[in-house]
């Protein structure tokens, strides 16, 4: 095989998302076992840190559990399973992350993420636990 044989394949591969560690998932992120709501964010790592209340209507915010405050991010799944999922997310000006998510229960998820947060990098891992419905203060706009 050639260089001109081979080339043409891989461009189509790559293309195609079919190349190993570019794989696309295609759906909605736990389309079948996500319940919104409030939840509780605790550090795993970090037994002294509070815990963060937040309201959760779509699971892929999990994926950013250090930038949660920010709304300027757009996200990528790279894989995805029944119970576990990969995302790389991107906050223009805040930093970037890449968060493997796995679900334990539809209320219950655990997410190892690391990134460059405020130019420093960051490794830690987060339990999100479902406590309820959203409370009405939890619906304030993210800041930019």
């Amino acid at each position: 095989m050639t260089i001109r044989t081979i080339l043409p394949t891989m461009m189509l591969a790559l293309a195609t998302g079919l190349s190993s560690g570019t794989a696309l998932a295609a759906g909605p992120l736990f389309a079948d076992g996500f319940n919104p709501g409030q939840y509780r964010l605790r550090a795993l790592d970090d037994p002294r840190a509070a815990p963060a209340s937040i309201c959760l209507r779509s699971p892929d915010l999990l994926a950013r559990p250090v930038h949660r405050h920010i709304s300027k991010c757009t996200s990528r799944i790279l894989t995805t399973e029944p119970d576990r999922a990969t995302l790389h997310y991107r906050c223009d000006g805040h930093g970037w992350g890449r968060s493997v998510i796995r679900r334990e229960t539809s209320s219950l998820f655990q997410i190892d993420t690391q990134g460059i947060s405020g130019h420093a990098p960051f490794a830690t891992r987060f339990e999100a636990r479902r406590t309820g419905e959203c409370e009405k203060a939890a619906h304030a706009k993210p800041r930019s």
